[in-house]
């Protein structure tokens, strides 16, 4: 089960057992205050609970409605982490991308201006920059973990 799930029900649990705790000291106010203050699951048991006669032996954390929601809820969490896990996967294989996209883009601009150097100098360093930033994002690219 999910932390913050578990937490929401060490939560309800707390706020029934005060709850509990004011009806038996015959503090209606206080009573009324704190279950208004129910979070909505809990609350919608609790209806559940009292219109069934509110029997003590059972309390409306051990209803069913309660447990299968809380069984759903962390379903869904396991959903959505799984989906996160999947989106980190996404995010990095997107980045990898970029990276070599914006490598070779860079090394193709230093070999694209050496057609236009007059000296033979500046066309060679053209060149060789633009090889060296090629080579360098090929070992890169190469020494990867493939995750594409």
């Amino acid at each position: 089960m999910d932390n913050r799930i578990g937490q929401q029900a060490i939560v309800d649990r707390n706020a029934f057992d005060r709850w509990t705790i004011a009806t038996h000291q015959h503090d209606p106010t206080l009573a009324s205050t704190i279950a208004r203050h129910f979070s909505p699951h809990l609350n919608d048991c609790f209806q559940q609970w009292k219109a069934q006669g509110g029997n003590e032996d059972i309390t409306p954390l051990d209803l069913p409605a309660y447990v299968a929601t809380s069984t759903e809820e962390a379903a869904v969490e396991q959903k959505a982490a799984e989906a996160n896990v999947k989106a980190e996967y996404a995010n990095r294989v997107h980045d990898q991308y970029i990276l070599i996209e914006i490598g070779t883009a860079t090394a193709l601009f230093f070999l694209g201006l050496s057609s236009l150097g007059k000296r033979g100098r500046l066309r060679v360093a053209y060149v060789a920059v633009g090889t060296v930033i090629f080579l360098a994002v090929a070992i890169v690219t190469l020494s990867w973990p493939k995750i594409f």
